[in-house]
């Protein structure tokens, strides 16, 4: 586990990352990690509640993707299609940006956009 300035947790359970924000009464989940491929993890995002429309992009929690060591690489899905990307934490860190949110702890996300997306994409 390790916790930011303002208290907020990001922490492993099982083959699960979570984040509590002390603003928020429950968890949020980031991610499973993959038994098999101990540098990848899965991470789901709803289209209507996690992607951010003004920009059209996906947002990351920052300090994960920062502090992650054997993580290397995000397989992100995306919920209702067939479709999935699979993402070096390197190159997400190089062409992601910071837009609208906090910009400290782990409240600070980064973000791309579904057109940098497509280039990870792998169509089913």
């Amino acid at each position: 586990m390790i916790q930011d300035k303002m208290g907020n947790q990001l922490f492993r359970q099982g083959d699960k990352m979570y984040l509590n924000l002390i603003s928020e009464p429950r968890y949020r989940r980031i991610g499973d990690f993959v038994k098999e491929e101990e540098h990848v993890i899965i991470m789901r995002r709803n289209p209507t509640r996690h992607l951010l429309r003004v920009a059209n992009a996906y947002g990351f929690c920052y300090e994960f993707l920062k502090t992650a060591r054997k993580i290397k690489v995000i397989r992100l899905l995306i919920v209702g299609t067939k479709d999935f990307y699979h993402i070096l934490i390197s190159d997400l860190l190089k062409h992601g940006d910071f837009l609208f949110f906090k910009q400290q702890g782990f409240e600070k996300q980064i973000f791309l956009t579904l057109e940098q997306l497509e280039k990870y994409g792998i169509k089913n």
